[in-house]
């Protein structure tokens, strides 16, 4: 149990890293819309469920 906590932790580290790395300065990455849209976009991040249409990102994913 504590190797698959230490794991998802390390793998949570990286996935935050990752969105840092998209993000502009001044701008919080992991609320940043552009950010959250491009991670989906690369493969970062899976978007599950129904987009909202009328969402102006949701026409990026």
């Amino acid at each position: 149990m504590q190797k698959r906590k230490a794991d998802l932790l390390a793998d949570a580290a990286v996935l935050l890293d990752a969105l840092a790395t998209l993000g502009t300065a001044g701008r919080d990455p992991y609320t940043d819309e552009n950010v959250l849209a491009q991670a989906v976009e690369i493969g970062l991040l899976d978007a599950q469920g129904e987009l909202i249409l009328d969402y102006p990102f949701s026409a990026r994913i």
